[in-house]
């Protein structure tokens, strides 16, 4: 489709610019984009206004009290409004049903233009904001990363974070954020986008009665002070107790590589790719390497960020360094190049397929330009090998590089248009005598299959738990014919994705790619499913990296008390295990017992292949049937646990992590079977416990600024009834306080329910999440498959919407009253106490 033709803009005379795009959707994406940041706050630098403004508008603005604009979005049925501050612009975007389009422009004009910023709100917001701050900052990533900003900018205003300082944060007023506003937000710093079905005359119609009689500011950002060239090396450390460490090795970007926007991309792509290969895959150096990315287009730096346990920090950092030094001066070969390049390029064409990468990528196009058809360019196609070695040559020369560490302890040496519907999905038994599912999108230029079996966490065996786990991810790590390595470069040069995932009862495998490739994809999948060999170095390997991961997630709060939940919840039943598994336990596993493994997975009852894109049900029987030819079927299902039995009485468990955020969590059991003629109501009930307009949000966050993050949790629904989880994100004093309120929270559902004003609101947010995931046939085609393993007609999927429409206020009140019982919970803290 020729997105550049059919967007449409418009820019008024007060400097406002408006574009939009057309299309047949069941959404519109609205996005409202200021060029204000972080950067931009003047004499206030590491106060973090720009971001306090935008936590502030939704605390209250003309017409629209409190948190009435939460509200209203809710009652619209509009529930993923969400904003975004960046160093350089502020970002609200919302997406709502088309009938609503009219009404969600009011609102967001109200908010962004008229903001009360009243003291007292802001008193209880700054709180908020503290918790948020300290969220991030509790990230080894987050804080190693602006290490690296304070090295590669020691006079830019970019060596600020962006949420601010804890001490200038307490000491800013609403005052400085009336101020800041009044200088900063401003018609000509404004640009808005509609992409769904939209009628761009009316849309702009609207726009230019909201904000038409808006005057300009002409108030100049002062020029950014230049920062100087860097002539040796610079090096920095932090300390941050975690399993695992993080070395980082970047380098300014070069005016070659800012002047081609494509490079940048596949800069990180190529290093990436390439090292991996080189230090996790072939030396074992690192778990993972990723891309390091940070600045704005004229003042940037990019590099490398490697994972590895503290034992290889120090060899891990040298063969980075040696690495970067190569690609530099040019020792990767064309075929490296290329296959990034359709990586990438196949990446872009994924999101050009979503209405919300559409216009995001349209609003930040228009930051910097006044023609967003650039936003629809293929900025790779004028990318030579020739041109990207010029491009590159030199960056990552070792004077210019930047290495910070981050360690997991103090160094002993130191201290109108119609709307298109999703089609119908169809389910049958192929040839081969495997059930399928097809979700036909002809319309799309990706395919998607998902293999999905009956198999994990719950199925280990006694004193190998992480088994199933293990197995997904050394799958694909060779075959008979195939290395590792050979593997990856087929996967890079289809431009395909392959992943394996697996949960507490099943393993799925997702594979998309571009459909003129997906024939060739599925012979490389035949070969990995029938000649898989698992090497014994790749599997010691996978199960350090997954022994690392698990240590990791466990000093981490959210990890470690829902972990404590399980135990509390479950004790020793399989349901209460891990998904990865234990640390040691898996250090026992062997790679024979992961052959044996596998082939218990495969048994056709419980074995599901789904198709989503542009397939037909020809062509996914043929398919089936070529890439399951020679699996070895079992005659014996792999057998699943029996239900759970759940404690009768109160549990309670308190967890030290080391962060400086603490949880509070109260998990309840799930009545979450698939089938079950409950399920358009708890549909409804998440819808009412989570967003910014939740009583939970509002009572825990709003009223006495306890958290930053909230939320309600369904886990499970496979088989067993799960776990229904309520949750704040607190510190560690105000961790019983946040507990209170959430039990409280619990007693009003369970012996009031819903209001009718929350009940009405999350019926419309609920339907709206269901037609919304219309429009991504991947979880559409992932619920599909879940429902064909259960047994369950997939119709249940289509008729959900319907069934919402039809709840009465009794029907989930009367679910509420029955699950909700505070006597079989289990209540958990973790952090420091």
């Amino acid at each position: 489709m020729n997105f550049a033709r059919l967007s449409v803009c418009r820019e008024f005379a007060n400097g406002l610019r408006a574009c939009v795009l057309p299309l047949s959707k069941n959404v519109v994406e609205l996005r409202c984009i200021f060029h204000t940041g972080s950067i931009h706050e003047g004499q206030d630098l590491g106060r973090g206004i720009s971001h306090m403004v935008e936590h502030m508008v939704f605390r209250g603005s003309k017409g629209y009290p409190g948190n009435a604009a939460s509200e209203a979005f809710a009652e619209m049925g509009g529930c993923s409004l969400n904003a975004v501050t960046s160093c350089e612009f502020t970002m609200y975007q919302v997406a709502v049903p088309p009938e609503h389009l009219q009404k969600a422009l009011h609102v967001i004009c109200a908010m962004v233009r008229y903001p009360e910023f009243s003291a007292k709100a802001f008193e209880a917001e700054r709180e908020v904001i503290l918790h948020e701050a300290n969220r991030c900052m509790d990230r080894p990533e987050t804080r190693l990363y602006w290490k690296n900003a304070s090295l590669f900018f020691p006079t830019h205003p970019l060596r600020h974070p962006v949420i601010g300082y804890p001490d200038l944060i307490r000491s800013t007023t609403a005052e400085h954020l009336r101020a800041y506003h009044d200088r900063r937000y401003a018609p000509n710093r404004c640009c808005w986008v509609a992409a769904g079905p939209v009628v761009p005359e009316q849309f702009f119609s609207v726009i230019g009665e909201l904000f038409g009689d808006w005057p300009r500011n002409m108030t100049e950002t002062p020029a950014f002070p230049p920062d100087p060239a860097m002539e040796i090396p610079q090096r920095g450390e932090i300390v941050f107790p975690d399993a695992v460490e993080r070395v980082t090795v970047s380098a300014r970007q070069t005016a070659a590589v800012a002047a081609s926007p494509g490079c940048v991309a596949l800069i990180s792509g190529l290093t990436a790719s390439l090292l991996n290969r080189e230090l996790v895959q072939k030396k074992q150096l690192a778990n993972r390497i990723e891309p390091l990315y940070g600045g704005i287009q004229d003042a940037a730096f990019q590099g490398i960020c490697g994972v590895t346990a503290p034992d290889r920090r120090d060899q891990l950092e040298r063969a980075i360094v040696q690495q970067l030094t190569d690609i530099s001066e040019g020792k990767f070969t064309a075929a490296d190049f290329q296959r990034e390049k359709r990586v990438i390029r196949s990446l872009c064409m994924e999101q050009l397929e979503q209405t919300a990468s559409l216009a995001q990528a349209i609003a930040m196009t228009m930051l910097h330009s006044n023609d967003p058809a650039t936003a629809f360019d293929d900025p790779y196609s004028g990318i030579t090998f020739e041109t990207f070695r010029e491009a590159i040559a030199g960056m990552f020369r070792p004077r210019r590089l930047v290495i910070c560490r981050q360690l997991s302890r103090e160094p002993r040496k130191k201290n109108t248009i119609p709307i298109v519907m999703a089609p119908e999905p169809a389910e049958w038994t192929l040839s081969s005598g495997v059930k399928a599912v097809l979700l036909p999108r002809p319309d799309r230029k990706l395919c998607t299959m998902q293999l999905s079996w009956c198999g994990g966490a719950t199925t280990d065996p006694a004193g190998k738990r992480g088994l199933n786990s293990l197995t997904a991810e050394v799958l694909t790590c060779g075959t008979r014919k195939l290395s590792e390595e050979a593997i990856d470069k087929k996967i890079d040069q289809f431009g395909a994705a392959l992943e394996l995932r697996s949960s507490m009862t099943r393993t799925d495998l997702e594979l998309t790619a571009p459909r003129p490739v997906f024939g060739k994809v599925l012979d490389l999948l035949h070969e990995i499913l029938t000649e898989a060999v698992f090497p014994e170095a790749v599997v010691v390997r996978e199960a350090r990296i997954l022994q690392e991961k698990i240590l990791s997630a466990r000093m981490q709060p959210i990890s470690a008390g829902m972990r404590a939940a399980f135990t509390a919840f479950y004790g020793d039943q399989p349901q209460g295990r891990s998904r990865m598994g234990e640390p040691e336990e898996i250090a026992g596993i062997t790679a024979e017992e992961l052959r044996q493994n596998f082939r218990r997975w495969w048994h056709r009852d419980t074995f599901r292949a789904g198709f989503a894109g542009n397939v037909t049900r020809e062509e996914a029987d043929a398919w089936t049937a070529r890439l399951l030819d020679g699996v070895d079927w079992q005659t014996e299902p792999l057998a699943l646990p029996p239900n759970a039995t759940l404690p009768e009485q109160p549990q309670h468990a308190t967890v030290q992590v080391d962060r400086e955020q603490a949880l509070s969590l109260v998990m309840l059991p799930g009545p979450l079977l698939p089938g079950s003629p409950d399920r358009a109501a708890w549909k409804v009930i998440h819808a009412a416990e989570n967003g910014l307009a939740s009583e939970l949000f509002r009572s825990v966050r709003d009223d006495n600024a306890l958290a930053y993050d909230t939320g309600f949790l369904m886990t499970g629904g496979f088989l067993f009834p799960g776990e229904l989880s309520f949750y704040a994100l607190t510190t560690p004093d105000s961790a019983e306080r946040a507990e209170t309120l959430i039990r409280q929270e619990i007693r009003r559902l369970q012996e009031k329910g819903l209001s009718s004003k929350e009940f009405q609101r999350a019926k419309s947010c609920a339907v709206f999440h269901l037609l919304t995931q219309a429009d991504q046939p991947s979880e559409h085609l992932s619920d599909l498959v879940l429902l064909s393993i259960c047994g369950r007609p997939l119709a249940e999927l289509q008729v959900l919407p319907d069934a919402i429409r039809k709840l009465t206020q009794r029907d989930v009140d009367r679910v509420l009253a029955k699950a909700l019982d505070l006597r079989r919970s289990v209540a958990v803290r973790a952090g420091r106490f």
